[in-house]
């Protein structure tokens, strides 16, 4: 049967459903040792850092480098300050003063 019939055709949506899958299960699987390593770091700014850092270089390392490492050679130093560092910022600022500030910035 095709698609005009009512069913859809497996072979045409396969990769999708696969990759769907994969996602929930590290999702799932990230979320459950997360809350492990949330009740025992005494800083959440911290273990919210080196996570994602730790993410950020495994991604730079096998999606990004290999195709960019040639334009990234000549990024100076003060390129990549100035695309992290406002970030990280920000992120402390919600942690100093609570989601009222961010509250007050967007609405």
């Amino acid at each position: 049967m095709n698609e005009t019939e009512g069913r859809l055709n497996w072979g045409k949506y396969r990769k999708g459903v696969y990759f769907a899958l994969a996602t929930a299960v590290i999702s799932g699987f990230s979320i459950y040792i997360n809350k492990f390593a949330v009740m025992e770091m005494k800083d959440l700014f911290i273990f919210t850092t080196v996570k994602n850092l730790a993410v950020a270089a495994l991604l730079f390392a096998f999606l990004i480098l290999p195709k960019a490492l040639p334009e990234l050679r000549g990024l100076s130093r003060k390129q990549w300050a100035c695309s992290s560092l406002p970030l990280l910022l920000w992120h402390y600022g919600i942690l100093r003063h609570g989601l009222e500030c961010e509250r007050r910035l967007y609405h």
